[in-house]
């Protein structure tokens, strides 16, 4: 890859690859300089190309950034995008899922068209606008999103199918495969009831071991249960809190977070449930350098989750 600094002194610009890659990783850095934008058409017709990961740093990227990388089946895109831009991924034919990350709010004119092998999007319910032609000759697209989004009234309006991965229940917390996310270290049991159900008395919290938490000014953490009651006392919905870097379950952050995100991410470990979710600082489903850096510097006070 090349680069070229941006005016501001401190950032670059991703500016030329080699177009024989198969593999391309690109740095949050370049020779001190954090490597904010991608040019465009740099990775146009890198027919070759079958994965690539752009990292949190990246805030910009211009038109055609993966057109016509007819071998691609793997992206990992940056957490501080706010589009998917024109002609992206257009004529990617190999690509089959992908997945939008929550800061994106718009997908632009043709961002995905010809994409014929794409299956699946998963679509946040962040994005609140999505072009006519975003998807065109996209014939065997479903969208995954939560029930209530803008991404479902897309799908029905252009009869795409659509699946429900989850439901939103309030502008910070979701549910999804019974686990609610949303949840920031530090938050109290009581902050949390009060966000998932308008009259939190039908609510009760236990720990992971079953046992009721009576003192709801405690911090929630990783495991907790939460049950829904009706009016005569009857259990009728239970969910699982995934509290965001609570790795391990115990309310804060610390390096044994850290570590076993790493160890998750070198498959020495294995997280499922809750706590997968909890080391899935992005919300990407993948535990990857992306979420143990972030578990890293959290640990140590350098940034916050």
């Amino acid at each position: 890859m090349r680069f070229i600094n941006n005016s501001d002194g401190v950032s670059c610009c991703v500016i030329d690859c080699n177009e024989e890659a198969e593999t391309i990783v690109i740095p949050s850095t370049h020779n001190g300089r954090a490597v904010t934008e991608i040019g465009p058409e740099v990775f146009d017709n890198c027919t070759k190309l079958t994965s690539v990961i752009i990292p949190d740093s990246v805030n910009r990227v211009d038109e055609r950034m993966f057109y016509g990388c007819t071998a691609l089946t793997e992206v990992v895109i940056s957490n501080n995008l706010s589009r998917i831009g024109w002609a992206w991924f257009g004529n990617c034919s190999s690509l089959e899922t992908i997945i939008i990350p929550n800061s994106v709010t718009k997908i632009d004119e043709s961002a995905f068209e010809i994409c014929t092998s794409l299956t699946s999007v998963f679509i946040p319910e962040s994005v609140t606008e999505i072009s006519s032609d975003s998807f065109f000759g996209c014939t065997a697209l479903t969208i995954y999103g939560f029930a209530g989004s803008y991404a479902q009234s897309y799908a029905n309006k252009y009869i795409i199918p659509f699946v429900e991965i989850g439901t939103v229940i309030s502008s910070s917390l979701r549910i999804l495969n019974r686990i609610i996310t949303g949840i920031s270290v530090g938050d109290t049991v009581t902050q949390v009831l009060a966000k998932c159900w308008n009259d939190s008395s039908r609510l009760k919290a236990f720990d992971a071991d079953g046992v009721q938490l009576t003192d709801t000014s405690v911090r929630a953490c990783t495991g907790m249960v939460i049950k829904l009651y009706n009016d005569t006392g009857d259990e009728i919905d239970t969910v699982t809190a995934a509290v965001r870097g609570d790795v391990s379950g115990d309310g804060v952050i610390d390096a044994i977070d850290a570590a076993t995100a790493e160890l998750a991410m070198n498959t020495h470990a294995t997280l499922d449930g809750v706590y997968k979710s909890a080391a899935d600082t992005d919300g990407n489903d993948v535990i990857d350098i992306n979420d143990f850096s972030a578990l890293q510097n959290a640990s140590v006070g350098l940034t916050e989750l």
